[in-house]
């Protein structure tokens, strides 16, 4: 599958917004759900749905929080150090030699 045809759910989705949120997970679903495409009518269906269904996708999205929630709050500190997002671009440009390519031209 091509990159262009790839499913993206949260590729408009503005971070910055949930900077302050205390479930990373749930409110970019419930964002997502709300921007519509294919991705946020899924959401949205899924959010809406009651009985044990419902519960079940709840229950599976609640899971997902608390476990990735922790996560992200410490990426989102961490990034906010300049030294830190420094020595990720750094190593993603030593693992991927197109990007170091690239960031050398612009250096010359």
């Amino acid at each position: 599958m091509t990159d262009d045809k790839k499913f993206r759910m949260f590729e408009n989705l503005d971070w910055s917004k949930l900077e302050d949120s205390n479930d990373f997970v749930g409110d970019a679903i419930k964002t997502v759900a709300k921007q519509g495409g294919s991705a946020g009518a899924i959401l949205d269906h899924a959010l809406g749905l009651t009985g044990s269904e419902g519960e079940a996708f709840s229950e599976a999205v609640k899971s997902y929080s608390n476990a990735y929630n922790p996560i992200f709050d410490k990426i989102i500190n961490a990034l906010k150090d300049d030294n830190v997002r420094s020595e990720l671009i750094n190593r993603f440009a030593n693992k991927h030699k197109a990007v170091m390519a690239s960031r050398n031209k612009k250096d010359k």
